[in-house]
């Protein structure tokens, strides 16, 4: 199955939306909110690459993919840091600018044309701007809800970052999608611990349950490096999303605290299929 349409289909399925009072969105404790900063400047390639290395076909579609779906986690993540003000949004948000400038470092040194558009929730690629307002409609019901969309977004992420290592010699890329990986588990680590601050859990819906649990033992500390094996087998990726609909609530619960914002740009064009 086409990876969005899969990702259509599994927000239809999400369940019953309920809403959540200012005592639950205030039991989230901040300290889990913090985003590891320091790994996402390591993403960019600054002098580190080459950008002489030969790029497929793929290498492209892969890059201009990635280059909209950070943009569509950053969006989605302002979003909710102005619906719920809750600092892990902001967080997490100013980490995707940080992968989304570095794929356009990637873009830039290998003259590859950036199809991102500049506004919140607008893309190029139309399945990704339909995929942005089901999200946002599913988070809208309460802070759970849009806990779990971060969680799914970055789920999405893995799954897709995974796969296109898998497809790529460049080592340029390799060097980018690497760090920006271990970016998107950190953030998976952040989110999933404020579900469980608020009594809620995330099933993976994208990577195996194997590798979730990986993601959730290891640390969110852990210095970017270069290379790295065992990224499972590719496939082709060709993803079209489907479309859901849901009643949305707006949060009145305002929450405090300052932080960076980052946004992520990338469009999602092909889909990517692996075990």
């Amino acid at each position: 199955m086409k990876t969005l349409e899969k990702f259509g289909i599994l927000v239809l399925a999400a369940g019953a939306l309920f809403f959540t009072s200012c005592s639950e969105t205030e039991s989230i404790d901040e300290s889990l909110a913090l985003a590891d900063k320091s790994v996402e400047f390591a993403a960019i390639c600054q002098d580190s690459c080459t950008f002489d290395e030969e790029l497929t076909d793929a290498d492209i579609e892969g890059l201009l993919l990635m280059r909209e779906e950070e943009k569509l986690a950053h969006d989605v993540y302002m979003h909710f840091y102005g619906v719920y003000g809750q600092q892990i949004f902001l967080n997490i948000a100013n980490s995707e600018q940080s992968h989304m400038d570095a794929v356009l470092v990637l873009l830039d040194g290998y003259g590859i044309d950036d199809s991102a558009l500049g506004g919140e929730g607008e893309f190029s690629n139309e399945t990704l701007a339909e995929l942005y307002a089901q999200l946002i409609d599913k988070g809208s019901a309460s802070l759970a809800e849009a806990l779990k969309v971060g969680a799914t977004v970055e789920d999405l992420d893995i799954y897709d970052l995974k796969g296109l290592l898998s497809e790529t010699e460049n080592t340029d890329i390799i060097r980018v999608y690497e760090n920006l990986l271990q970016g998107s588990e950190n953030h998976m680590r952040g989110f999933v611990r404020n579900l469980e601050a608020l009594g809620e859990s995330y099933t993976p819906q994208f990577i195996s349950v194997e590798e979730f649990e990986a993601i959730l033992a290891g640390s969110s500390g852990q210095a970017y490096g270069a290379g790295g094996n065992g990224y499972g087998n590719g496939g082709q990726r060709n993803g079209q999303g489907g479309s859901s609909g849901y009643n949305t609530a707006d949060g009145d619960c305002d929450g405090t605290g300052t932080s960076s914002t980052k946004g992520n740009q990338g469009g999602r064009q092909n889909g990517k299929q692996g075990s």
